[in-house]
């Protein structure tokens, strides 16, 4: 006979083992261990040392019904079900007539990372990757990290909105002025995401260099990224990384080749630490300000020139330009 837990029906709320012992004419009563853990505060290391001892039939003295697991654990049963559906956290018995749940105490140690991850609005799919990982003590201090440098630029982002509202212009650039010459330029096209542009730009230059020392074309040291749409977190923008060449050369591996033509462009001169989306939006609507009160027509596309090595430059360091070619 299927061996029923001796406490199931202490708590009258416990409907599913009262059930069970009353249908047997059992009489349950709490055990000591029981009377500890119910009336002390949760202590998951005690919890952690329990061990479920699975025999067939399964033994379920050892276990936790849903509802006892989840006044211990302080989640709701609905709650229970929704990680269940997700995989993050499964009753280690479900009884095959009447379908109760039963989990083990050590799951309360899981289920307790869980709740706190969830109150840090992490995603159920990142969850399970720090429950599953090697290292989930690593991978936590890279979620902290991430979490961190988000925070910084919702700050920054805070204080451009604040600007916005108060119809100011926001921090202050100063807006140059170049003639740049023409030349030929290697470009790769996509249509990316914000979260997706960085990566994209990196590779892309990385391809196209790569693609031109193997043609034995010399490559120009600065190169440039034009935004023709931009891209958002909704939805993707029109992205073309352009590397000029000097010498005869033929399209390939998926690289197109065309001629810029000369043209004067105002540019904004950035640190390496500015590059972070909130001073970006900015130091565009500087630009395209300029642009307005001196009258100039935009043409060929805003774009981000590169010009300092960015694996060696230091942060505080002058990194790169956002231009922006026009005629008058």
């Amino acid at each position: 006979m299927e061996a029923i837990c001796q406490w199931q029906n202490v708590d009258h709320q416990s409907k599913s083992a009262g059930w069970a012992l009353e249908r047997r004419g059992h009489r349950a009563e709490p055990s000591c261990v029981l009377a500890q853990w119910r009336h002390a505060s949760l202590d998951l290391a005690l919890w952690a040392t329990c061990k479920v001892n699975p025999v067939n039939p399964i033994d379920v003295s050892s276990l936790l019904t849903a509802g006892d697991f989840s006044r211990v654990s302080g989640l709701s049963r609905k709650a229970l079900r929704v990680y269940e559906d997700y995989g993050l956290l499964l009753p280690v018995h479900i009884h095959p007539e009447n379908r109760y749940r039963f989990y083990a105490p050590s799951q309360l140690r899981d289920a307790r990372i869980i709740q706190v991850l969830r109150m840090m609005e992490v995603s159920m799919d990142r969850i399970q990757l720090l429950l599953d990982s090697t290292d989930p003590l690593q991978d936590l201090n890279d979620l902290w990290v991430h979490r961190e440098k988000q925070h910084v630029q919702h700050r920054a982002f805070a204080q451009y909105l604040h600007s916005l509202f108060e119809a100011q212009g926001g921090e202050m650039f100063e807006v140059h002025t170049r003639q740049v010459d023409g030349e030929y330029v290697a470009t790769l096209s996509g249509q990316v995401y914000a979260h997706e542009a960085p990566g994209f730009i990196s590779s892309s230059i990385a391809k196209i260099r790569r693609f031109l020392e193997q043609q034995q074309v010399e490559a120009r040291e600065i190169d440039w990224t034009i935004c023709h749409e931009g891209p958002s977190r909704d939805a993707k923008g029109s992205m073309e990384v352009c590397v000029p060449f000097v010498g005869s050369l033929l399209p390939g591996e998926g690289i197109s080749l065309k001629h810029e033509p000369p043209h004067q462009e105002a540019y904004i001169r950035l640190r390496k630490e500015q590059c972070q989306p909130a001073v970006l939006m900015q130091a565009y609507d500087a630009g395209q300000r300029w642009l307005q009160e001196q009258g100039k027509v935009p043409i060929l596309g805003s774009r981000e020139v590169y010009f300092a090595d960015w694996s060696t430059v230091a942060d505080h360091e002058e990194a790169f330009d956002l231009a922006f070619p026009y005629h008058d």
